[in-house]
């Protein structure tokens, strides 16, 4: 995690000078660098609340996957049903992941009560020791404080499948 939030916070600075823009909110860094590090351990540790926490209680998913030999897939998850999508992963135990390459591309926040940040990250998904999968992907998040925490309102991605 602390390599992820060193490249997240050198590519920030970079981003910031290239833009010129008001520094980007630290508390949507966390959020965006937690929820990823939720995710690489999910198989491991069978709990979807590690990453439903990050949500606000109505929350909408979507999700775009293009695998390698180009077929999509293309979901919709709100709160009643996002847990059936994530216990799907969790049966999956001996399954690994890894991101790198974290970068937030872009952060906008209104009133330090709303914002919408975007970034993408590299995947490699291992069976076991057995590495079976090398993905890209770009998320848009967008969400409210709540009770003074950032929370998730809107989760959606897109995945690009390598191998």
């Amino acid at each position: 995690l602390n390599n992820k939030i060193s490249v997240l916070n050198r590519s920030l600075k970079e981003n910031k000078k290239q833009k010129n823009t008001e520094s980007i909110n630290p508390e949507v860094e966390k959020l965006i660098g937690d929820i990823t590090k939720a995710w690489d351990n999910l198989p491991a540790n069978g709990d979807t609340k590690t990453i439903i926490k990050f949500f606000s209680p109505k929350y909408r998913c979507n999700r775009i996957s293009i695998d390698h030999d180009n077929t999509a897939q293309i979901s919709w998850h709100d709160e009643n049903d996002f847990d059936d999508y994530m216990n799907a992963i969790i049966k999956k135990k001996k399954w690994r992941y890894k991101s790198f390459n974290l970068v937030v591309l872009d952060t906008e926040i209104k009133g330090n009560t709303y914002f919408n940040s975007s970034y993408k990250y590299s995947l490699n998904t291992y069976d076991g020791d057995r590495l079976i999968d090398k993905s890209n992907f770009q998320v848009t998040i967008t969400g409210k404080r709540i009770k003074g925490k950032f929370k998730i309102v809107n989760y959606s991605w897109v995945r690009f499948s390598y191998m």
